[in-house]
């Protein structure tokens, strides 16, 4: 195990002491799991081939020393694009074009984190700043499917108060505790599609997908709030649960 958090142990041919020089860790998927808590991406088979292909596309991009804040920066500033592209003449085009902006945001998104594992960057101001970011990117696409009408502003403000609520409660509970249905990748798949929806002009398309978002949410929060619940996050007796605290986390960074 590494002496200090956030760093990977090495590897047969590695030179840690070389600028640029990447460290392997014998399964990204074990230290994407050290990083959040104990919790076993295996368990959400979707969730595992998401973060292998993630690891695959962040290899290149630590290579070329890309820091992962810069990744990090790239991922908003594309974000934010969306509700502009929304305004853009030609309405469904626009529409489309913030879907892909919605979509590229959330895969750089993932790849900051690997990259930073990658080349051993990962840091506590690397996990706020991402957080933060993650939280702007969020509300800039559901500001997008608003403006678009992929989704009625009530829905909406219920959606981002259901993902902020969710995210918030990690942080000040100091514990990632369990993967829901309404996670960053749902929360964007759902927006994507929305926009294009309305780019391709589907009729009821908004009444659909604020039903499904609406449930996505629910879902989620109960998950959560059993997972707290189970836990005993909120017993002070109990605040050192195994497996429970992203502590780890929150000091390795993303």
């Amino acid at each position: 195990m590494p002496d200090e958090p956030g760093t990977l142990p090495d590897e047969p041919g590695t030179l840690p002491d070389e600028p640029g020089t990447l460290l392997f860790p014998r399964d990204g998927l074990a230290r994407w799991s050290e990083l959040h808590g104990g919790i076993d991406p295996h368990g959400t088979v979707l969730l595992a081939r998401w973060l292998r292909v993630v690891q695959a596309l962040a290899v290149p991009v630590a290579r070329a020393g890309v820091p992962p804040d810069a990744v990090t920066a790239t991922g908003v500033t594309v974000a934010l694009a969306a509700p502009v592209l929304v305004r853009a003449p030609g309405g469904g085009p626009g529409a489309a074009a913030a879907s892909a902006a919605v979509l590229v945001s959330s895969l750089l998104d993932g790849l900051d984190g690997a990259v930073a594992q990658l080349s051993d960057r990962v840091s506590s101001h690397g996990r706020t700043l991402d957080s933060a970011c993650d939280r702007v990117a969020e509300l800039a696409g559901f500001a997008a499917l608003g403006l678009a009408g992929g989704a009625r502003w009530w829905a909406l403000g219920a959606l981002a108060a259901a993902g902020l609520g969710v995210e918030g409660a990690r942080v000040a509970l100091d514990r990632h505790l369990s993967v829901t249905a309404w996670e960053r990748p749902s929360r964007s798949i759902l927006t994507a599609v929305g926009l294009s929806a309305v780019a391709a002009r589907l009729p009821g398309a908004g009444a659909i997908t604020t039903v499904v978002g609406l449930g996505l949410a629910g879902v989620g929060v109960a998950q959560f709030v059993w997972a707290v619940r189970r836990s005993g996050a909120l017993d002070p007796s109990r605040s050192a649960v195994p497996g429970g605290a992203v502590g780890s986390s929150r000091r390795a960074g993303r």
